[in-house]
């Protein structure tokens, strides 16, 4: 009796690892790092825009970028992916784009609508693999978190960009949306 239950028990545990479920043996070589990284977002349907990262007095020359964890998959079927995590201040802006803001920075300056501390950031791409007339490839990221206007008063913030290229090397960009609701006292 135990050992038909040994048995049985081993055959639960070796079943689905000789199964073939059409993947990949492995799941491929992982590289980690910190890099300088930024994120942006235009929505000129709301008339805003949020800086990730340094002020803009730096961001707008290149500069003051802080890293952000990286971690780039590649898998023995070829696929690479890009994930990057971490958390950033975004500065929102009434504006319709980011050269507006740079310009205004240079000429006079352009206080920010809200400020959003910490907030999270996720950005995934599966880049290194695509090719034209291989495939259509879509990317992006978003933000979420908390800002606050002059007066201190909270809103949630969210930015998201999703973007695409066609199997013929078309660019579209899909979305740009950046939201800021008030939250109650």
């Amino acid at each position: 009796m135990i050992l038909g239950a040994v048995a049985a028990l081993l055959a639960a545990i070796a079943a689905p690892a000789v199964a073939d479920h059409g993947g990949p043996d492995d799941s491929g070589v992982v590289q980690r790092g910190h890099y300088p990284f930024g994120m942006a977002f235009e929505d000129s349907e709301a008339g805003l825009v949020a800086l990730g990262g340094p002020p803009p007095e730096q961001g707008c020359l290149g500069e003051g970028f802080e890293e952000a964890d990286f971690t780039v998959v590649e898998t023995p079927a070829g696929a690479v992916k890009l994930l990057i995590k971490d958390t950033e201040t975004f500065f929102i802006y009434e504006a319709e784009s980011i050269g507006e803001i740079c310009d205004a920075v240079f000429n006079g300056g352009i206080d920010p609508i809200a400020v959003a501390m910490d907030s999270k950031v996720v950005f995934t791409d599966n880049f290194a693999n695509y090719e034209p007339g291989s495939r259509t490839k879509v990317w992006g990221g978003n933000a979420n978190g908390t800002a606050y206007d002059a007066d201190g008063n909270a809103m949630s913030f969210h930015g998201n960009q999703k973007l695409m290229v066609d199997k013929d090397g078309n660019f579209t960009l899909i979305s740009d949306t950046v939201k800021l609701n008030k939250r109650g006292k």
